[in-house]
Order: C-alpha cells, then sequence, then structure tokens
C-alpha cells in the first residue's frame, strides 16, 4: 500500500471579495438592519399579522428555504407571510412573546449580489413566560440584491436556523408542535 501523507495547511484567512464599503456590503447590511427593524416590531402594540407580513416582505418573491437540523422548508413567494405569521405565533402561544432584537450583526460578501449575513437574536420573555431569563441565537441569511435596478432592495434567499430551533426545543420542548 502507498504511503500517503497529508499535509495540515496553515488556516489563513480568505480576503473578502469585496471591502465593507463595497455596495454589495452596504446593501445587505441595511437590508439586514431593515429585517432587524421589522422583527422589533412584535414587541411594539402592533398587530402579529401586520408584522408576518412586515418580514415576509423580506423573503424573496420567488423561493425561501430554510434549513434546520437537515430539513428543508421551502416558503413560495405568496406563502410566506402566512408560515412567518404561524412561527410568530408559537412565540405568543409558548408565552415567550415577542420582544425579539438583534444585537450583534456579520456580514460578508459571497459575490458581486450576494452576501451571508449572521445575525444574532436576543429574546426578551414576557414576565409571565414560564422561561424567565432571555437568550441569544444566531441564524445565517442568505442576502440576494436583485440582478435589475428598481425600487427593490433585495430579499433572503435561504435562512440556517439550526441554534433558533436548538434553543427554543431546549426551552420549551413542544414549541415546533404548537
Amino acid at each position: 500500500m502507498e504511503n500517503i501523507h497529508l499535509h495540515r495547511h496553515h488556516h489563513k484567512t480568505m480576503e473578502p471579495v469585496e471591502d465593507p464599503n463595497s455596495e454589495t456590503h452596504k446593501a445587505a447590511e441595511s437590508f439586514a438592519r431593515s429585517y432587524a427593524n421589522a422583527m422589533s416590531l412584535g414587541s411594539k402594540d402592533i398587530e402579529l399579522e401586520q408584522v408576518a407580513s412586515t418580514l415576509a416582505d423580506h423573503y424573496s418573491p420567488q423561493t425561501f428555504t430554510a434549513f434546520n437540523f437537515g430539513y428543508v422548508n421551502t416558503i413560495e413567494g405568496n406563502t410566506a407571510k402566512t408560515t412567518i405569521q404561524k412561527h410568530l405565533e408559537r412565540f405568543e402561544t409558548s408565552g415567550l412573546g415577542l420582544d425579539i432584537t438583534m444585537d450583534s450583526l456579520r456580514v460578508e460578501v459571497v459575490s458581486k449580489r450576494s452576501a451571508l449575513c449572521w445575525i444574532t437574536w436576543r429574546i426578551h420573555p414576557k414576565e409571565s413566560s414560564p422561561v424567565k431569563e432571555g437568550w441569544k441565537w444566531q441564524n445565517v441569511y442568505g442576502y440576494r440584491k436583485p440582478m435589475w435596478d428598481g425600487p427593490e432592495k433585495g430579499f433572503w434567499e435561504f435562512c440556517v436556523s439550526d441554534n433558533e430551533i436548538e434553543n427554543l426545543i431546549q426551552r420549551i420542548p413542544d414549541f415546533m408542535e404548537l
């Protein structure tokens, strides 16, 4: 048998495709902050349906894909609001409430029209919640800047939400069944 030697290469940080001052980076950061503002509406006296609608405006008009623990959930354009509303209702039904804010944001440009956005969320449970202390989790979102020029600022193409779901199930085991 041939003796094969594997050499471990020193980890080098890859240079970003674009610098933080690029149009794509700025657009993705602005878009993520807009999404965080939409999420924060849940802590105000605003109808759940309106919060879901405002969040849905950030999702791909064609297809949005959510990944968690090897499962794939595809949301087709006009069903985004309904799917998001059902997820938000779980927060209300569980007693947690919807006081969710962005704690931090990291943006990495992938190409001239796409970026990955790591958003760390913090939940502040209602006083009446069975869970008394808030916590943080991080989701990764795929931002896409449209190919066409126009008023659209872009959209989320996908999200990896393992951390969100894991943290929710640790605290409220039947959360996804609510």
